[in-house]
């Protein structure tokens, strides 16, 4: 599989500012700049990068020229999703699962899911959001270890004024 161009220096802008009018100027010079990867040998896509940043607009612009890039892993085995898990991107966490709810079940190289890293990370609104799907929070990382376990160990056991559950 041949590799993706390196990211021209207008796309890394609009991508990093989420300026969809700039991003939807160069898709319109050439269709397959949506393919080009943000660093020479990175395996992140402009969506893991819009995702990290909560760029939801244009992450709908992205997903709606490649939906599959949604399940593009990075170099850590992440997709999107946990880049916005991680960073608490609550509106692209649903755009996303809402594109497609199995995103949920993916794991990266850690064996860590999605709700594994926003509990590592306290994200209490995602986690709040992630709980609705069903074995989600049994999803094992090492054999022993859940994403509950991860929340406990972090000091993550209240709701979110910080009372105690």
């Amino acid at each position: 599989m041949p590799q993706a161009p390196v990211m021209d220096r207008r796309l890394c802008e609009a991508i990093l500012k989420g300026d969809v009018p700039a991003f939807l100027g160069l898709v319109e010079e050439d269709e397959h700049v949506v393919d080009q990867k943000p660093i020479p040998g990175s395996s992140s896509t402009i969506l893991h990068i819009a995702s990290r940043f909560g760029h939801v607009e244009l992450a709908k612009e992205i997903v709606r020229r490649r939906p599959e890039l949604m399940f593009e892993e990075n170099e850590k085995k992440e997709t999107p999703l946990h880049e916005a898990c991680r960073e608490g991107k609550m509106e692209m966490v649903r755009l996303l699962v809402e594109e497609d709810p199995w995103l949920v079940y993916k794991v990266n190289q850690a064996s860590e899911s999605v709700l594994a890293v926003a509990c590592k990370r306290g994200r209490l609104d995602v986690v709040d959001y992630l709980l609705n799907f069903p074995g989600l929070l049994m999803l094992e990382i090492d054999g022993l270890t859940t994403s509950l376990h991860v929340a406990a160990s972090g000091g993550h056991s209240g709701d979110h004024t910080g009372k105690p559950f």
